[in-house]
């Protein structure tokens, strides 16, 4: 099939990973695909972004309206399609009516693009309900279709690709990549770290944590830095199997540090009305109930002290759920593998 993946980067590197991860495994799976973005600058930080696959064209998608006609339109995030190229849709008859439950074919056997929104990672109940409904444009004869991506059964499931599972390296030391965003119960943590029992060795990734910890001075301790650059995400996946603990942030890193089966810290991109606290709730409920993380990732969304010495004695159990975690997650399915199969069954 003809693909054409929309991308507006809000959460810089977790849509532009996520749009990346995608359109590249759809590419893999023998798919041609175009993938429209607005901030190609973006992609490119995470190299080799602009050579994601041979089937895969990078497109910078700005106000001009994309000249595009594919088999299947996947709106990431709710991206929005400009006017303009949906009234082409439209008048070109590649949409059924409206009120009708599939899309079909139109016209001179031409065949009708399945229009997706793809939206945002979340465990809540609430989009169990919503996954796969059709939602009529108001206006023009076309017909959206919510796919909701999920690490529960009934939704579309993450993009998963077959990789192996490092152990970490056993150098005496606990390792801890670190990818974040600024957040004011950092310094406490790091001194923690400095002053635990055991050698701790903090990988640390671009972004604003860099800066807080350059800020963070720290005594002669057992906590060793090692800063990293920016890292190309099959070797950022490579990162997080090797280390025993991973902090993440957003949706990209966030959905890897489960693949590489390591217990994980996640910060959640902020939302209004700390609307995101429901989701990092959700998460907690099925990933870790019961367990250290629960009051952890509480405290380090809130910027608040964290009790870290908890969270230590605690990881030998957490890496246990976190091995059976990465096995239910795989067992929904490939999200571009479910995707594919969703729009066959509606053109």
């Amino acid at each position: 099939m003809h693909l054409a993946l929309f991308c507006h980067v809000i959460d810089n590197y977790g849509d532009a990973g996520v749009a990346w991860r995608l359109a590249r495994r759809l590419g893999v799976l023998g798919h041609s695909v175009e993938l429209w973005i607005d901030a190609t600058d973006t992609l490119e930080r995470l190299a080799p972004a602009l050579n994601i696959h041979p089937l895969v064209q990078v497109c910078a998608w700005t106000e001009a309206t994309p000249d595009t006609h594919p088999d299947a339109a996947i709106c990431l995030f709710g991206a929005v399609l400009p006017e303009s190229l949906l009234q082409r849709w439209a008048k070109a008859g590649l949409q059924p009516p409206r009120g009708e439950a599939t899309a079909g074919r139109v016209g001179a056997d031409t065949p009708a693009p399945v229009w997706i929104n793809l939206e945002y990672l979340t465990c809540e109940d609430w989009a169990l309900g919503c996954h796969g409904l059709p939602s009529p444009h108001p206006r023009l004869p076309l017909t959206q279709w919510f796919y909701f991506p999920g690490l529960r059964a009934g939704l579309g499931g993450i993009v998963c690709e077959p990789a192996p599972e490092p152990l970490p390296a056993d150098t005496g030391a606990l390792r801890i990549s670190l990818f974040s965003y600024a957040n004011a119960a950092l310094p406490t943590l790091l001194h923690a770290w400095n002053d635990s029992a055991q050698p701790i060795e903090l990988w640390l990734c671009p972004g604003p944590a860099v800066a807080q910890v350059a800020a963070t001075p720290l005594p002669p301790g057992n906590l060793r830095i090692r800063q990293l650059p920016w890292l190309a995400p099959d070797a950022y996946d490579d990162l997080l199997r090797s280390c025993h603990l991973n902090f993440v942030r957003g949706e990209d890193s966030f959905v890897r540090a489960q693949l590489a089966g390591r217990p994980l810290v996640w910060q959640a991109y902020v939302q209004e009305e700390n609307a995101h606290y429901a989701k990092i709730e959700a998460f907690l409920a099925i990933y870790a109930p019961g367990t250290t993380l629960t009051a952890f990732h509480t405290a380090w969304n809130a910027q608040t002290p964290t009790d870290w010495p908890a969270l230590e004695a605690d990881l030998a159990r957490l890496q246990d759920n976190a091995q059976q975690w990465r096995k239910q997650v795989m067992a929904q399915g490939d999200l571009a593998e479910n995707l594919l199969k969703f729009i066959n069954e509606r053109l």
